[in-house]
């Protein structure tokens, strides 16, 4: 059950990280990528509301595993679906971002992240 419990905190950590690089790092990448073309003004606000929405549910979900985690430490009973639930999501993402993108390394973080989740549960 520890190494259940650490798996967690490993791979709440790990979302809030990558929460943070993809608010801090990844989007003026993405806007400095985006005044290369003809993205209108709208289309650039849009899609920077929603690129930071990402990057919040990420922490989100980050903090959901992160509080998993640490009630497994405590000892506590703790539902497990939520976690089961953003491993599931973050595997199947990263795979099929992976295949879509011809077999992009980036998104191989994705599963290791969705495997070390889904291995807390």
């Amino acid at each position: 059950m520890r190494g259940k419990a650490i798996a967690a905190v490993v791979g709440g950590s790990l979302l809030v990280l990558s929460s943070a690089a993809h608010a801090f790092l990844g989007w003026p990448a993405m806007s400095a990528a985006l005044k290369d073309t003809d993205a209108t003004p709208e289309l650039t606000t849009d899609l920077t509301i929603a690129w930071l929405f990402g990057s919040t549910a990420m922490l989100a979900f980050g903090i959901i595993v992160l509080v998993f985690g640490l009630l497994l430490m405590r000892g506590g009973n703790a539902d497990r679906r939520p976690s089961m639930v953003i491993a599931a999501c973050y595997f199947g993402f990263g795979l099929a971002a992976f295949v879509w993108t011809r077999y992009n390394p980036h998104f191989i973080g994705f599963m290791v992240i969705g495997a070390v989740v889904a291995f807390a549960t």
